[in-house]
């Protein structure tokens, strides 16, 4: 398994333009109140991973691992959780 991205290198590549995170390490990301909407997170591991108040409308976590994740007071809304895993055990809201 590939060592997990960072919070900072996440970012970046998202300023940048970059959106296709499908399958990604993200384990334990830190995005607090990030804006970060349109991702495509399919098959990522996202374990551990804090979004609280962030900005996520739109993102597709199909068969996604979100569990151990803070989700709180995130904006979800037309995101798609097909076959996601662990999303009940999160804090958070849709």
């Amino acid at each position: 398994m590939t060592p997990p991205l960072e919070s900072d290198e996440f970012l970046a590549r998202y300023a940048e333009g970059e959106r296709d995170f499908s399958g990604s390490n993200l384990t334990k990301l830190m995005l607090v109140q990030a804006h970060v909407p349109g991702l495509n997170l399919t098959n990522a591991d996202l374990t551990g991973a804090i979004f609280y108040m962030g900005n996520l409308a739109g993102s597709c976590f199909q068969g996604a691992c979100l569990r151990n994740g803070n989700f709180y007071r995130a904006q979800m809304y037309r995101s798609d959780f097909t076959e996601a895993v662990g999303f009940e055990e999160s804090p958070g809201e849709i």
